[in-house]
């Protein structure tokens, strides 16, 4: 038994406690080799282990080792902005398809014609 207690006063001496979090604190999750996904608390479901909402929408049940708050602001992203495309891409008009035809108004097909060059300019 001193052997165990021992081993915890040597550990002891360096470990700290993480602080708790508070539900809406802006974390970073930790990944395998960065800290890339900002996050938002949600609620606190166990011992050490909290509900993270991403900014991308996704949950994840986190264990406070792997949380690492920050001063950052949260921004979410809302179900608009994931079904509809960036500003970018709305100020394109749809076209419509034009069905070629030919000198006499009815319409050609491209499928399985070979035409020369030759034959082309002899129809001009």
């Amino acid at each position: 038994m001193q052997l165990k207690w021992a081993k915890k006063k040597h550990h002891d001496k360096t470990a700290r406690s993480v602080t708790p979090l508070s539900e809406h604190d802006v974390v970073r999750i930790k990944e395998p080799h960065t800290w890339n996904s900002k996050a938002v608390v949600l609620k606190e479901v166990g011992p050490r282990s909290y509900t993270v909402r991403t900014e991308d929408g996704h949950v994840y049940r986190r264990n406070r080792r792997c949380l690492l708050r920050t001063q950052e602001t949260f921004r979410k992203q809302s179900h608009a902005e994931v079904t509809n495309p960036p500003d970018a891409y709305q100020d394109v008009q749809p076209t419509e398809h034009q069905t070629p035809t030919s000198e006499t108004g009815a319409p050609v097909s491209d499928v399985g014609v070979a035409v020369s060059l030759a034959e082309l300019e002899d129809q001009k």
